[in-house]
């Protein structure tokens, strides 16, 4: 295919950054200097300025006969600073927090519906991890908090485990592989719920 125009320079419009202009320089020349300018480059970039360097992007072009010369506005994109788990559970923190995806120094959405859906995600796995050690009615929150103008976020993180339910009679029937009191250990080793979440009977 014909190849469109390149990258010849940009310019930094300097809003609030975190380290100096020519340091930045110093890690965006090699991703976008000479590159072919395109929708995918532009995404690339977006990822890389979120996530290694913490800046949300905004990008204005010019182009002209020696190829497209950039305008790029940078803020810094919010993170999470701290996560504050609290709750009537019996698991440590650490258990909960290292079933999450979100972490201090990671990068948050500042939209407020992209943001929901990152919190959808942890809040999901936690109540898995709960159900999975038998607490079937385990309800957890997550909530971020940022005071304006900071990009500093704490994540506040409510569980509600409910009680625990333990593993009763097992009724093994059409087994012809395994005996029965190797599957009945199995269920008992903490598998039980998990299998029961992922659909298994």
């Amino acid at each position: 295919r014909e190849s469109g125009p390149h990258v010849v320079g940009y310019t930094i419009v300097d809003v609030d950054l975190f380290e100096p202009p020519h340091k930045l320089r110093a890690l965006l020349d090699p991703e976008l200097l000479k590159k072919e300018w395109s929708a995918l480059l532009r995404a690339e970039l977006n990822v890389f300025l979120r996530d290694k360097l913490g800046y949300r992007a905004k990008w204005d072009t010019k182009t002209s006969a020696q190829g497209i010369w950039l305008t790029l506005t940078l803020a810094r994109a919010s993170r999470v600073r701290d996560v504050d788990i609290d709750g009537n559970w019996p698991v440590l923190a650490a258990d909960i927090g290292a079933r999450m995806k979100l972490r201090r120094g990671q990068p948050l959405p500042d939209t407020e519906g992209a943001r929901e859906k990152v919190l959808d995600v942890d809040e999901q796995r936690t109540m898995d991890f709960l159900r999975d050690q038998g607490y079937l009615d385990a309800r957890v929150d997550i909530r971020a908090s940022q005071e304006p103008g900071s990009y500093a976020v704490t994540l506040e993180v409510e569980v509600l485990k409910g009680p625990q339910y333990d593993i009763g009679t097992l009724q093994i029937e059409g087994n012809t592989v395994f005996s029965d009191p190797v599957i009945d250990r199995a269920f008992r080793r903490g598998k039980y719920f998990g299998l029961l979440r992922e659909g298994f009977s």
